[in-house]
């Protein structure tokens, strides 16, 4: 990464498998052959992203993501036209498999790249769609997609149960899936929306999609609003 990066947490369900997830990610995000490397945690290090970067790498490439599956954590790295996106398979959160996303801000300038910050959200929404994610986010402030914000804010507010509170410890962001489970009590709670906001549509699976703005640099101006 050539500065700080922008990005979030996507959780899964329990049931899903470190291969099945890997395999997600790769058609999901349209990794193709040429387009991603693995790098691998050398003796166990580093399990999580604030721990360092691992470098440790296996050739070829398919042979590597065998490896990951197999390991605690590791990264799949973007190359050539993915170049700025970092997929973090970290240790499961609450028994949940979890990847974090990061990508330079570069990437999701809608004014000079909005074909492709375009494309960048559809392959995300396939992302937690074929994975049945419970939630996931994409938010421009790198303290939000940190494990510690994850397991003292995230999860907590989860498990109580309020869907009110758990939205407001991922705004503001730019994209926000809510799995089914999570859309069904945002109904019955009657809970607003992040104020300003650009798309709150349903998707056929049952969640729900909120996207504050059309490039990631707007979305600072969205706040949850009770």
């Amino acid at each position: 990464m050539s500065s700080d990066p922008v990005g979030g947490y996507t959780l899964f369900p329990s049931t899903l498998s470190r291969a099945d997830l890997i395999a997600i990610t790769m058609k999901a995000m349209e990794l193709g052959p040429d387009e991603f490397q693995v790098r691998l945690s050398e003796e166990g290090f580093p399990r999580f992203s604030h721990e360092g970067y691992p470098f440790r790498t296996e050739q070829p490439p398919e042979h590597a993501l065998t490896i990951l599956a197999q390991e605690e954590s590791g990264v799949i790295e973007g190359q050539g036209s993915k170049n700025a996106e970092t997929y973090w398979f970290e240790p499961a959160a609450a028994s949940n498999p979890v990847v974090t996303l990061w990508i330079e801000e570069r990437a999701l300038r809608y004014d000079e790249r909005s074909k492709e910050v375009e494309h960048f959200v559809a392959r995300w929404l396939q992302l937690c769609e074929q994975g049945q994610a419970v939630f996931g986010y994409i938010c421009p402030f790198t303290f939000m997609f940190e494990r510690e914000h994850l397991e003292e804010k995230l999860l907590p507010a989860l498990q109580r149960g309020d869907v009110h509170h758990f939205l407001a410890q991922m705004t503001p962001s730019w994209l926000i899936y809510l799995g089914p489970e999570l859309t069904e009590r945002w109904r019955e709670e009657q809970c607003p929306s992040p104020s300003p906001l650009q798309i709150s549509k349903d998707l056929p699976s049952g969640a729900h999609f909120l996207r504050a703005s059309l490039g990631i640099s707007e979305s600072s101006l969205s706040v949850f609003r009770p």
